[in-house]
């Protein structure tokens, strides 16, 4: 995308997440550094897929629910983080941030990537 004569990147593409009966349509998934850093602060749909083993909950303003996901897609932990905290899990390829009403996926569940965009 070009912005002016300055090339823009997109900060997040788009999938769609399934594990069972639990679905999600508008899920962020960061694409820069900058967008990871921000995680959900700045994404609108209040779910986010970011890859690694930790995630912090620092400048939020409520706690969030976290569900860890291992390289082979099963998901290995589902924890409520208090705000100003960070959670670590060994295992996990990637966390997903969710509101803490969200229950998310139950543990030992695959979860799959139904659909992209972006």
């Amino acid at each position: 995308m070009m912005r002016g004569s300055v090339a823009v990147r997109r900060r997040y593409r788009r999938v769609e997440l399934v594990a069972g009966d639990w679905e999600r349509t508008d899920v962020a998934v960061p694409t820069t550094f900058i967008g990871r850093w921000r995680g959900l602060r700045a994404v609108r749909s209040g779910t986010i897929l970011l890859p690694g083993s930790s995630v912090h909950t620092l400048g939020m303003a409520s706690p969030l629910r976290v569900v860890a996901i291992d390289a082979s897609g099963v998901v290995v932990s589902n924890r409520v983080v208090e705000r100003g905290r960070i959670c670590t899990v060994p295992r996990a390829a990637w966390m997903l941030e969710l509101p803490v009403s969200d229950e998310g996926p139950p543990l030992g569940n695959p979860v799959e990537v139904v659909a992209s965009s972006g």
